[in-house]
């Protein structure tokens, strides 16, 4: 089986923020949830400008967000970007 390095570029609501702040814990409604819940792809990083939500997402997924894309793509190689 395939595993593909997932990069996200983008962690607003659908990015991440929905499933953080919906009460039912069982629900996947972000590019985020999906992809670290899905045995097909591992997570392997964000891009994020906002320092706020940066933070969020490593402390959550327990992965690196970068403030650059590029430097994104550099370090984590992945086989497949989401844009949200």
């Amino acid at each position: 089986m395939i595993t593909l390095k997932t990069l996200i570029i983008g962690l607003g609501n659908i990015g991440m923020l929905y499933d953080l702040n919906h009460a039912n814990k069982d629900l996947t409604l972000t590019h985020a949830k999906a992809v670290s819940r899905n045995k097909n792809f591992e997570l392997v990083g964000a891009v994020e400008k906002d320092n706020y939500k940066r933070k969020l997402f490593e402390n959550f997924y327990k992965r690196k967000a970068f403030k650059e894309i590029d430097k994104a793509i550099k370090d984590t190689s992945p086989d497949l970007i989401i844009v949200s």
